[in-house]
This record gives C-alpha cells, structure tokens and sequence, in this order.
C-alpha cells in the first residue's frame, strides 16, 4: 500500500522532481546546519547568526563537494588497500581528518570576515595607530563610554565600539586593554562583555587617559642619557599635564552636553 503511494507520488512530475532535489540539498543542509552550530557555540565569543550561517553553508558545500572526491579517490585506489591492507585504512582517515580540520578552520576564517568585513582588506602591518591616533581613540572610547554611563544609555562592547569609531575591532580591543589594565575601564561578566567607567569619571582625568595610550605597556628604556634632550621631554611633558591638569571625563562630558554634540 506504501509503496503504491510513494509511486502515486512520485509519478507527478513536478512533486517527483521537487522530492529529487529536495534529496539532493538535504545532506548539504544538514551538513551546513552542523556547521552552523559548530560557528555559533564553539568560539569564546559572541557570532551572530548570519556570519555563522555564511561560514556554515561554505563549510558545508565544500565538505560535501571534498567528500564526493574523497570517496571516488577511495574507490580508484582500491588496488593500494589490496597491497597495504589496515594500514592504508589508517592513512587515509588521517587524510580526511586533515581536511575536515582545514574546512572546518577556512569556514571559521569566512564568519569571521563575514562578522567584521573591515578586515578583509586590511594587511597585518596595516593594523597600527600613531600614538597621536591612539591618544585620540583612547579618549574618544572613554568618552563613549562615560557618557553612556552618565545618561543611563546602554553601554557599549567591543563591536558596537567598534562600529562607533570607523576602526577594526582588534585595534579597539587593544585600547580597551590598556584601559582596563590602567583602571579606567571595567568589562561587565556577560558574554560579549560590555565596558562601564571602573571610578567616578569626575575623578578620571583626561590627562590620565592619554598617559595611557602614549606610553602604553612600556618595557623597554632608553639608559643612554642626553640632558639636553631629557631636559625637553621632561618640560614637554609638564606642559602637557598643566594643560590637562583640571580637565575631567565628567567635564569633558558635559561640555558636550551643552554644545550639544
């Protein structure tokens, strides 16, 4: 009785065709869902659903497409499993661990790009600031972040930061280290975090910030002394501190407020 439905069915042109196809894309589908999850849960860190997906459906064509050629490889070799027996077994599951590693890792490589697609172009040796930009962006994101704090907006994490100043996400992260290192900032404990001021912005000074971003994680002193060149540095540094000397993040915010910026 079944099997004379089935073939009722199947004997309808356009739902037979539809039920062919729709075989076919199943196994890419679930392939891709499993990857899919995989990008989602796996990394220590929040991935939205649509970058996840991206690198899921490429990882899932791709290890479907890997797997056809694997297996007619396979099938062509046979005359080497014959001469090597087990031992050939083990070479190749080593063979297709290797490349569902290297699909997995690549699919990995796309929902990240998909996620942050300012990094796509941008070179390694490209990801730097001056430390004229680094003092800007330091306090630009403890501004950021103060204010929000100030009028009770949400705060913000690393992404939305990200997206705020124009900048890849790795060099945001770098300056919010720095800051949390100094103090100044505090990662809440969900995931993804998000950054409030650590103390009062009336007592963070904004001379305080841009120490931070000019002189870092300082490891390394140059021990060869030239007064005449110390002796600049060190008038250049105090003029810096006596113009930032009464400057707050508190004042800093509410001159904002009223120029209505």
């Amino acid at each position: 009785m079944s099997t004379s439905v089935v073939q009722k069915v199947l004997s309808i042109q356009s739902l037979g065709m539809a039920i062919y196809i729709a075989g076919k894309l199943i196994p890419y589908l679930l392939v891709s869902a499993a990857f899919t999850f995989v990008y989602i849960f796996l990394p220590n860190t929040k991935v939205r659903f649509a970058a996840a997906l991206t690198g899921g459906i490429f990882s899932g064509i791709v290890w479907k497409i890997t797997g056809m050629i694997f297996a007619s490889f396979i099938v062509t070799s046979a005359q080497y499993s014959a001469i090597y027996s087990g031992f050939s077994l083990v070479i190749l599951a080593l063979i297709w661990l290797y490349w569902s590693w290297f699909i997995l890792l690549v699919g990995a490589k796309v929902s990240f790009y998909q996620q942050y697609p300012t990094l796509i172009y941008a070179r390694k040796d490209s990801l730097s600031l001056s430390n004229r930009m680094k003092e800007k962006l330091a306090l630009m994101i403890m501004f950021l972040i103060g204010s929000h704090f100030h009028l009770n907006k949400p705060a913000w994490n690393l992404e939305s930061l990200s997206k705020r100043v124009g900048l890849p996400a790795p060099i945001v992260s770098n300056i919010l280290a720095m800051l949390e290192r100094k103090g100044l900032v505090a990662p809440s404990g969900e995931e993804p975090p998000v950054y409030l001021p650590a103390k009062d912005p009336e007592i963070i000074r904004v001379g305080e910030i841009l120490e931070v971003a000019r002189y870092g994680d300082e490891s390394l002193a140059i021990h060869d002394a030239i007064p005449a060149v110390d002796g600049m540095i060190k008038h250049m540094e105090n003029l810096f501190q006596q113009s930032a000397e009464n400057a707050t993040l508190k004042s800093l915010i509410l001159s904002a407020e009223k120029s209505g910026v």
